[in-house]
């Protein structure tokens, strides 16, 4: 029809009406008579110039659906929430601002459209209800979910509809809505999604693009739903308390074990159990990994009867339910590989840091907070791990800063601090970290570098997935990087193509930022008989992190001469420990072109020294390889990298008798 301004007052004498329809006209108000039809269940008024509902509308208990979509509703009249049989509510295409406490009282209502009103603050959603199953808020211009959201609408929620807002965080609990088959995250800010999310069982339809995901590559959100849910598997544990997908296993669990979770003896291994403890007894490795323990078993006290204390070389305890690695722990004084992933820890006893011989910890995939590791290593510079403590993995954990107290750790070579929350580098002394080699601070929320480039060691730095939207030309400055991450950045500095070119180029770009009268590692400060070769192999546990993706480079000694691989060599001056490992290190031989702008010709006899101390650099070289392969301890991935090294050293070493005319 062509109804024009109100509607006429006496339609609220139509006392039986059951169903009022004037969608599709001209009308601009709704008179206050429409709060006396209390027979009515179905109200539509759609497609009108409305720019209020009546304050009577309160009055309505019978009514159960409400359509007034594509009006002008500015804001719901107080009486809104006495609606409390309301089934269905659609107000989308409106002008609506907020809601209010309008659908607080809604315990009935499963059906809520707001889409395309201009909503700045996520609706208060109805207490006490297990009936609402959609709700659609998409096209409006709300930053935030709250969780006390997820609360109340986490027994029914199927169908969640956010898209083109501005978002740019997710609470970690909104996996909590375990029911849900839609969620629609569409044209938002956000950078990352929980982890949670991959668990839920029912999610069929998970929808994310328009989003600057830089954790996540382009390829698995095109995939679709299942390959991104499975990917976020990896990324962290399910959500607690809700029927969800159980986490995945991994190489390091025993597939022939069938623990009932429900089962209370499973608080500690039983007696049948015990062969594992005898069999690392003789081995010196004890795996105890998803064994569903909620604290440390007895067989693991130091004194025991296994004598762990003495025997016991690496412990694996990830998945279970260790809520702290405990101080029994610290009794361990030969371990030296002690790995808690997925543990839910919250903290580590700080005896733990004063087990003397301890190597590599990994406790990645945790709640560790930066107090919590701070409180790890109280002792500071008197810690045991300080002088021995190589590498130490806390991916996936809750750290916002950089713990002041890993300054204290001497010979750490490899850091791996990737997906926390660390949002700046300022203020922890990196020049402390003599032997910090690899470093790897991908997907935090990184802002500012601090003076990551004063650790004079550094030969692999991963930023990629931040915040960076400047990139310190001092980084050039670090004379063994070797690999160096900045994909996933804003940062407009450096262009793609210079990104696409490698470490080479990012640095070579860098070197032509570097203010006057500082000069880049490769010019001057050497003296005339030496180069240095400061590349190293990747440490372990390195098959998820910039380690495994070092590229190789090569230093030119001079035209004709042997070209020793940098980026892969591990060469030891004589006389060093055969069984450390190398940090960085310097050779000397004669290179008298970095001095000269023309090389000048050498007698025969240097040229020969030259050539047979390559030589033996390049035997201790294998000597060393063939050393490290040796340890147990090492992953599939570093064993590899390992194995490939090795070839391209005999390789090395094969061509360079060629040379002297030597045979092999």
């Amino acid at each position: 029809n062509q109804l024009e301004g109100r509607l006429p007052q006496h339609v609220g004498k139509l006392n039986k009406l059951q169903e009022l329809g004037v969608e599709g006209n001209q009308l601009t108000e709704l008179p206050e008579s429409v709060g006396d039809l209390h027979q009515l269940e179905i109200l539509r008024v759609d497609n009108n110039q409305l720019r209020a509902l009546p304050s009577t509308i309160g009055n309505l208990r019978r009514l159960k659906t409400l359509s007034a979509h594509s009006n002008q509703i500015a804001e719901l009249p107080t009486s809104f929430g006495f609606l409390t049989g309301l089934l269905t509510v659609d107000l989308k295409k409106n002008n609506l601002h907020a809601t209010g406490n309008a659908f607080l009282a809604l315990t009935s209502v499963k059906y809520i459209d707001l889409r395309e009103n201009k909503l700045e603050v996520f609706p208060t959603l109805p207490e006490n209800n297990t009936c609402l199953d959609q709700l659609f808020l998409g096209f409006n211009s709300i930053n935030q979910v709250p969780e006390d959201v997820v609360l109340s609408a986490k027994e029914s929620l199927t169908v969640l509809d956010i898209r083109d807002n501005k978002l740019q965080h997710l609470s970690d609990r909104l996996p909590q809505l375990y029911r849900l088959k839609t969620l629609d995250l569409t044209n938002n800010d956000l950078h990352d999604l929980p982890a949670g999310l991959g668990y839920l069982k029912y999610l069929n339809h998970l929808l994310v693009e328009g989003n600057p995901l830089r954790s996540i590559r382009s390829s698995i959100i095109s995939s679709g739903t299942e390959p991104l849910k499975k990917y976020l598997r990896t990324r962290g544990g399910p959500p607690v308390g809700v029927d969800a997908m159980e986490e995945e296993m991994d190489e390091f669990t025993f597939s022939q074990r069938q623990i009932v979770h429900n089962d209370p003896m499973n608080e500690a291994p039983t007696s049948e159990d015990e062969y594992l403890y005898r069999d690392a007894a003789a081995s010196g490795s004890l795996q105890l990994v998803d064994m569903k323990l909620h604290q440390l078993p007895g067989q693991l006290h130091g004194a025991g009867v296994y004598r762990f204390g003495e025997t016991l070389l690496q412990l694996n305890l990830s998945k279970n339910h260790l809520l702290e690695l405990p101080a029994p722990i610290g009794e361990l004084t030969s371990l030296h590989t002690l790995i808690a992933e997925q543990c839910g820890l919250k903290a580590i006893h700080a005896s733990i840091a004063m087990i003397p011989s301890l190597q590599y910890l990994r406790v990645r995939k945790n709640s560790l907070t930066t107090d919590a590791i701070d409180a790890m290593f109280a002792a500071g510079s008197r810690a045991g791990v300080c002088s021995y403590l190589k590498e130490l993995d806390l991916r996936n954990n809750l750290i916002t800063d950089v713990p002041q107290k890993l300054q204290f750790l001497e010979v750490i070579d490899t850091l791996l601090l990737s997906f926390n929350r660390i949002q700046v580098l300022d203020g922890f002394s990196w020049s402390s970290m003599q032997k910090l080699s690899v470093l790897s601070i991908s997907d935090n929320r990184l802002e500012s570098l601090g003076t990551v480039y004063q650790a004079p060691m550094l030969t692999s730095l991963s930023l990629e997935n931040n915040e960076l939207r400047q990139i310190p030309a001092e980084l050039a400055l670090c004379g063994s990087l070797r690999a160096l991450y900045l994909i996933g950045n804003p940062q407009r500095g450096i262009r793609a193509h210079i990104l696409s070119g490698g470490t080479d180029a990012i640095l070579k770009y860098l070197r032509n930022r570097l203010p006057p009268g500082v000069l880049p590692p490769t010019i001057g400060q050497k003296t005339p008989g030496s180069f240095t070769n400061t590349g190293r192999l990747p440490p372990s546990n390195q098959s998820e992190e910039a380690g495994m993706h070092q590229r190789e480079t090569t230093n030119s000694i001079e035209p004709k001469r042997l070209r020793v691989d940098a980026s892969t060599s591990t060469t030891k001056p004589l006389g060093m420990n055969p069984e450390s490992r190398p940090m960085n290190v310097s050779y000397e031989s004669t290179t008298p072109s970095q001095l000269a702008p023309e090389p000048q010709p050498e007698p025969a006899a240097a040229d020969s020294t030259v050539k047979d101390k390559v030589l033996e650099e390049l035997d201790a070289k294998i000597a060393t390889l063939e050393q490290q392969l040796d340890d147990f301890a090492i992953t599939a991935a570093k064993r590899f990298a390992l194995k490939k090294d090795l070839a391209m050293t005999r390789s090395l070493k094969i061509r360079h008798l060629r040379k002297v005319e030597q045979k092999p």
